[in-house]
């Protein structure tokens, strides 16, 4: 039984993946419309950071959200998108990182 339970734990460790990666926008490239990591042929899970300061989300290579950054680096704003790439929520913060508004688009 524990031999069980330890093979299950092992499992679900390796099957989080890279879900919380962060890797710079020139270690990716996007192929048909889908975002890698240089070098790999796995759909990118994580977060990609930009140049201009903003980063995205990535889940099996497509996008789920987007964040723009205020001057001092807390959150300006994030735009989710759902599973057809559709934006369906904003969220709008204060330069503190304080929520300040969320829109639902439909």
């Amino acid at each position: 039984m524990r031999y069980l339970f330890f093979i299950s734990l092992i499992i679900a460790l390796t099957s989080c993946g890279n879900s919380n990666k962060t890797v710079n926008s020139e270690d990716t490239e996007t192929v048909n419309g889908y975002r890698y990591e240089k070098g790999s042929d796995e759909a990118f899970t994580g977060t990609v950071k930009f140049k201009n300061g903003t980063t995205k989300e990535y889940k099996d290579g497509k996008v789920i959200s987007r964040t723009i950054y205020h001057e001092n680096g807390q959150p300006a704003s994030t735009k989710y998108k759902d599973e057809n790439g559709r934006y369906y929520k904003k969220v709008e913060y204060d330069k503190s990182g304080n929520k300040i508004d969320e829109k639902l688009y439909e």
